[in-house]
């Protein structure tokens, strides 16, 4: 999956020199053992000091980098040496980049009966999910509820929003931090504002209106 706003230049712009020339070694060293692609998101391992491979996700469009995160514990500036090895792979061996079917693909060919057996399967699966899905109904609920603007002004809305799907995936996301150790919540801690934040934009529209 060549990008062509990705470079080594610009790489080199996301982390300092140091890191970059040790995620240039880890590439010759064959380090990267797996980067995965799917809608524009990078999944892949990465051997470092310990004894389970490093997880590195990065968030690709078509500017470039996104965001990236690594599960070490570097925290020196720019990205670390294992997210520059998974650039570089890209850059350098994109064939080594194993492309996966995008999930609207996936997904379009599915009859409601499937899509609804695959959507309940995933739930049980991962039963923590079941309340982001409670709050995304709601929401779409709540925008087919509402009408379009008039002349006088937006109509106000009859009933209120119940916020309790949303309160339970903050409290879940929170007491997942509370029972870290403490090194372990420091490292979490970005996932969860990522998290939280993810929440707020599903209730974006209600808070606009």
């Amino acid at each position: 999956m060549p990008n062509p706003s990705l470079t080594e230049a610009t790489i080199r712009n996301l982390t300092t020199a140091e890191s970059f020339r040790r995620g240039q070694e880890y590439l010759r060293a064959g380090a990267v053992l797996k980067i995965e692609h799917r809608d524009g998101l990078l999944l892949a391992e990465v051997e470092g000091s310990e004894y389970e491979p490093y997880q590195v996700r990065v968030r690709l469009d078509a500017g470039g980098v996104v965001d990236a995160d690594c599960t070490c514990p570097y925290d020196w500036g720019g990205y670390c040496k294992h997210i520059v090895a998974v650039l570089l792979t890209l850059v350098q061996q994109p064939d080594r980049v194993t492309e996966h079917t995008p999930v609207d693909s996936l997904l379009c060919g599915l009859d409601r009966e499937a899509l609804l057996g695959v959507l309940t399967d995933l739930l049980a699966a991962h039963p923590h999910m079941v309340d982001w899905v409670e709050a995304r109904i709601a929401v779409q609920e709540g925008v087919r509820q509402e009408e379009p603007e008039v002349a006088a002004g937006p109509r106000q809305r009859q009933t209120t929003l119940d916020p309790t799907p949303f309160q339970r995936q903050v409290r879940s996301i929170l007491r997942g931090l509370g029972q870290m150790r403490p090194s372990e919540a420091y490292w979490a801690a970005g996932g969860a504002v990522d998290g939280v934040r993810e929440v707020m934009m599903q209730a974006q529209p209600f808070l606009e209106a």
